[in-house]
Formats: structure tokens, C-alpha cells, sequence
């Protein structure tokens, strides 16, 4: 049975814990982005927040590891002290891979905290509809929810409301959709969806209004919906989330949504994703308040008929902000309204204040998608469609900055085209000089 911390809860995270400077350095990543450099400062530290949001590209991959290893971290400190005396605040339950998690959901009540170690457990979960955080302490490389080849891992069909919250784990090798949520509205957060070949998630019925943050979607497949399949009036928020090379035998390679009364993408990365049929990307039929596309990069994926991109059957999307490149006929709307303003299109479309000018990604082929400093795309949006609920890039740095301008002026800040925000070059004086000036 799973340890239950009697005489603990959790508490305010303490700065630095567990966060030695070997770690620092290996994933910090502060390199100013205004300039073409391409090595990151190596700089040891001990500041823990040097090394919260960012992105590496290694094996050509955007990752934020740093940002949930920092902050399970964090929690695991915390579970030691709640585990040897802590203030109870709630309950936690610590889970080893010997143990059930789904024994720690079924004696937790509202509230508590179920903390899953390191290890790969081969079960399926449902959260029993209850207001839980059921979350790793390790993070997704090292806490791992396998399908063994089973048709589900998480089912969330019960209700739950945002205070359910999954958060850190690695789902894979399902042949049905890994995490299924029908008329619930859980929030997902930091994990990662892989090698499921019937899809990393279905999101259906009315009342089903999930959220996902800072999660990543690759190698999935699926007949329609690679990655996510939205339909049966459900709605559901993607920010700051990557989908990679997913693939559909039918439409929608990352994404398939009908009949859906809302889909939000923002500050997401959706790159070398494939359907056979329409949609490389994105496909939409809907109805309701429709599609939204805000500042994301939609780069080099494909579809085998139309719409590389995204593809509209029917009803209404709005594109701002968003970079689309390189996936052949980016955007097709075959019925209804789509809209796209501010934006960056490969072979151009109409709309207010869109562009045709390559993005000038540092490095398109190794999928490092930041933009440089010669960017038409840099302070180019159009910021009333930045909303508070939106204010950061897909690495966690904030969504509108202060533009280049020209040197010695101040310029305004306004947001770039994309799914990353460039940082403005900070400018820093030297002292002015003090006591007797001296000639020679």
C-alpha cells in the first residue's frame, strides 16, 4: 500500500533545493536569442531559476526537461519533509513501482497529493472523481505509465474539474487512446505522450473542457487524429505544447477535431506531423465558437490532399500570429469562415498584416524554430490577441517584449510571430567615472 505522509503536506518550495550547480549548468539556457550566437552561456549557477523554462534541440527535439526537473526537484524535497514531520496541510501518498497508484486515488480524498517515484508502472489509472493532483516526482524521463499494448492508461470520466491534475508522467505504447476524458475538464501538465498507435488522447462530450501545459506529443498515430481527437461538443486548451512527428492514415496528423465547440492552440509547436488525407497539422470541422491558432509555429508537416497545415471542413478558425511554413498548401478552408491576420505564410494570404518573407529560423533542420535577429516575424503581431491566459512562449519566457528599435530610443513592445519570443539585448552602461580624471 502506498505510504500515506500522516503528519505532512506541502509547503512553500525552498530556493536551490536539490538544485546543485552541475545540474544548473547542464540545463541552463540563457543565451540572448536577439543575437545569432549558437552555443548557450556555460556559465555555472546555483540560481535555481536560471534553469526553469527553456528548450534544447537536441536529436532535433524542442524539450523543456529543465523546467520539470527543476521542479520535481523541488517536490521531492517537499515529500521528504512531509514524510519526517512537516505541518499537515493535506494528505500525501507516496507511490513505489511495487505499489498501486490507483490503491493511493482509491484512500485519497479531495485534496491530497498522490506522489508517484521513479519507475515504470504498467497500470491504468482513473482519478475516481476526485479534486487530486496526482503527479511525479521525478518528472517524465524517469516516471514512466505503460500501456503494455492496452487500449487505455488514464480514463478520466467522472467529472473531474481543473483542481484534477496530472501532471509529470511519460504515457506510451497504447494501441487505443492513452488518456481518454469524457465530459470532464481535468488539467494536464508536463508530461509527455509517446509511441501510441491509437493516439495520445480523445476528448469528448459536452463538459469535457480539459487544459494541457507544457506537454509533448511525438510519434503517435491514429486513423483520424494522430496525437488528439476532439469531438461531441468537448472543448479543449493546448498552451505551450509541442506535437512532432504524429501521424493519421486519415486526416488530422497532430490534431482531429468535429463537432467540437472549441479548440485553443497557443504558444504550441506543431512540426513533422502527417495525415494521408487532409490536414498535415490541423484538421477542424465544427461548429460553436471554433478553431484558434495563436502564436504558434506550424513547420514542415504534410498532407497527402490538401491543407498541410490546417485544413477547415466546415465552421469557423481564426489564425494570429502564427507562423506556417513549409508544409506544402498551408492553409485550406473549404467551408465557413477562417480568418488570418498577422501572420507569416509561405506563398502568402490574404488578411491584414500577413507576410511571405522566410522566417529565418536559427536552425529549420534541426527543428530550433527561434527566430533570428534578421526575423520579419520579430515585433510583428498583433497583441490584443495575447490574453493574460497566453502571456508566455512555449519555452516560458513573456509573450511581448520590447521591439529592436533603433539604438538610443526606446521603441514599443509588441509580440512576435510564433511559438518563441525573442528577447530584447539588454543594454548595459559602464560606470560613470568618479574623483580626479587624470591626463597623461
Amino acid at each position: 500500500m502506498a505510504q500515506h505522509a500522516a503528519g505532512g503536506g506541502l509547503g512553500r518550495p525552498v530556493k536551490g533545493c536539490f538544485v546543485s550547480a552541475e545540474e544548473s549548468d547542464r540545463w541552463r539556457f540563457v543565451k540572448d536569442s536577439k543575437t545569432e550566437t549558437e552555443e548557450p552561456d556555460r556559465t555555472p549557477t546555483t540560481d535555481s531559476t536560471a534553469c526553469l523554462p527553456f528548450v534544447t534541440f537536441e536529436s532535433g527535439e524542442l524539450w523543456r526537461r529543465a523546467f520539470l526537473e527543476v521542479r520535481m526537484k523541488l517536490l521531492s524535497c517537499l515529500v521528504l519533509l512531509s514524510l519526517t514531520g512537516g505541518e499537515l496541510r493535506g494528505g500525501t501518498w507516496l507511490v513505489s513501482p511495487s505499489e498501486s497508484i490507483q490503491s493511493a486515488i482509491d484512500a485519497a480524498t479531495p485534496g491530497d497529493v498522490v506522489c508517484v517515484l521513479p519507475g515504470t508502472y504498467a497500470q491504468t489509472l482513473n482519478p475516481a472523481g476526485k479534486s487530486l493532483v496526482i503527479r511525479s516526482v521525478a518528472g517524465p524521463d524517469q516516471t514512466i505509465l505503460d500501456g503494455a499494448g492496452g487500449l487505455q492508461i488514464v480514463n478520466v470520466f467522472l467529472g473531474e474539474s481543473s483542481a484534477t491534475v496530472i501532471e509529470g508522467f511519460r504515457l506510451r505504447n497504447c494501441s487505443g487512446r492513452a488518456l481518454k476524458i469524457l465530459a470532464s475538464s481535468p488539467t494536464i501538465r508536463g508530461c509527455v505522450f509517446e509511441n501510441n498507435s491509437g493516439g495520445a488522447t480523445s476528448i469528448v462530450e459536452i463538459g469535457a473542457s480539459p487544459r494541457f501545459e507544457d506537454c509533448v506529443f511525438r510519434n503517435n498515430s491514429a486513423i483520424s487524429g494522430g496525437a488528439v481527437l476532439v469531438f461531441a461538443n468537448a472543448r479543449a486548451t493546448f498552451d505551450r505544447c509541442v506535437f512532432q512527428s504524429n501521424a493519421s492514415t486519415q486526416s488530422g496528423g497532430a490534431l482531429w477535431s468535429s463537432a467540437a465547440l472549441q479548440v485553443s492552440l497557443s504558444n504550441c509547436v506543431l512540426a513533422g506531423n502527417q495525415a494521408v488525407g487532409n490536414g498535415g497539422a490541423v484538421f477542424y470541422q465544427g461548429s460553436g465558437l471554433g478553431l484558434f491558432v495563436v502564436n504558434c509555429t506550424v513547420v514542415d508537416n504534410n498532407s497527402g490532399s490538401s491543407g498541410g497545415a490546417i485544413y477547415q471542413q466546415f465552421g469557423d478558425s481564426s489564425v494570429v500570429n502564427t507562423v506556417l511554413w513549409g508544409n506544402g498548401s498551408e492553409l485550406v478552408g473549404a467551408a465557413g469562415v477562417l480568418s488570418v491576420d498577422h501572420c507569416l505564410v509561405e506563398g502568402g494570404w490574404p488578411g491584414a498584416n500577413n507576410q511571405s518573407s522566410p522566417p529565418a529560423f536559427l536552425d529549420r533542420s534541426g527543428r530550433d524554430y527561434r527566430l533570428r535577429i534578421n526575423s520579419p516575424a520579430i515585433d510583428a503581431g498583433r497583441n490584443n490577441a495575447v490574453t493574460s491566459g497566453i502571456s508566455r512562449d512555449v519555452i516560458g519566457n513573456p509573450r511581448i517584449q520590447a521591439g529592436l528599435g533603433t539604438p538610443g530610443t526606446s521603441s514599443p513592445a509588441i509580440v512576435d510571430i510564433g511559438a518563441l519570443e525573442t528577447k530584447r539585448p539588454v543594454s548595459v552602461r559602464p560606470p560613470r567615472p568618479t574623483g580626479t580624471l587624470h591626463r597623461p
